[in-house]
């Protein structure tokens, strides 16, 4: 499997979609996934087979990750609008100790528990 190399704010850039694929299929299309503690590229490409597309996954490493002074990465605000999500309700992101709250759909809150891993390592 291929490794991409990316800064810490090409990763933070990139749409996560851990559980599902993105809507809106297109060649060339991107998005970061996490399976079991590795970070993956994931891209549209063409098939072989007419009328579908394949996905290349390749690994993510980080070139200089973000740092703050305590040494752990930059966090995220504390609330975001994900305007692709209509989930309701708590998602527990155990690979990196973060609990979300989305009370409303597109509206979701970060809580952390514990300490956020480095996507890097």
């Amino acid at each position: 499997m291929d490794t991409v190399k990316m800064t810490s704010q090409e990763f933070l850039d990139l749409l996560t979609y851990s559980t599902s694929n993105p809507t809106g299929i297109s060649i060339g299309k991107q998005w970061k996934r996490e399976t079991r503690g590795v970070w993956y590229l994931c891209e549209y490409i063409a098939s072989n087979a007419p009328g579908y597309v394949d996905i290349k996954k390749s690994i993510i490493q980080i070139d200089n990750p973000i740092k703050r002074k305590s040494g752990g990465v930059v966090d995220p605000p504390p609330f975001f609008f994900a305007w692709y999500d209509f989930y309701i309700g708590f998602y527990y992101d155990r690979h990196n100790k973060i609990l979300y709250f989305a009370p409303f759909p597109t509206l979701v809150f970060v809580l952390w528990r514990g300490t956020r891993k480095d996507p890097s390592n």
